[in-house]
């Protein structure tokens, strides 16, 4: 089952301080299937506070 970014991307521009970021290849687990681009994204919004 995939997401449509599309609809991502509205729920998005909702947000008063939006960031959409895609990782792929992953579905469910993101954290597990790829923990270094989590991290990364984490950091950054932090950073950004």
């Amino acid at each position: 089952m995939s997401i449509d970014n599309g609809n991502l991307a509205t729920m998005a521009e909702l947000s008063p301080h939006p960031r959409l970021i895609v990782v792929p290849p992953s579905g469910y687990m993101t954290p597990i299937e790829n923990p270094k681009a989590v991290t990364t994204a984490l950091r950054d919004l932090l950073e950004d506070q």
